[in-house]
């Protein structure tokens, strides 16, 4: 579970055998804004964003950092591989 900076937010990694992935997701009816610092156990590649809501701009992680605004009740979910 990683800090969100907002309360509508969940914000979870999970990092195994080279690789990780990030969710973010909005449980709140309104929009919500989040910014996400990924744990250094997560890093270490470029991180690619796997699906999110249609009708949402694609966010990016950059430095290891997420900043977005979900719709209500979107997500995002991101992945990445060691060594891609």
């Amino acid at each position: 579970m990683l800090g969100a900076r907002n309360p509508q937010v969940l914000a979870h990694v999970a990092t195994w055998d080279g690789g990780s992935a990030l969710a973010v997701h909005n449980f709140g009816d309104q929009p919500a804004r989040c910014a996400v610092r990924i744990p250094r156990e997560a890093s270490g590649g470029p991180w690619r964003h796997l699906f999110g809501p249609a009708d949402a701009p694609t966010p990016q992680i950059t430095d290891d950092r997420l900043g977005c605004e979900l719709p209500p009740y979107g997500y995002h979910w991101f992945g990445r591989r060691q060594g891609e």
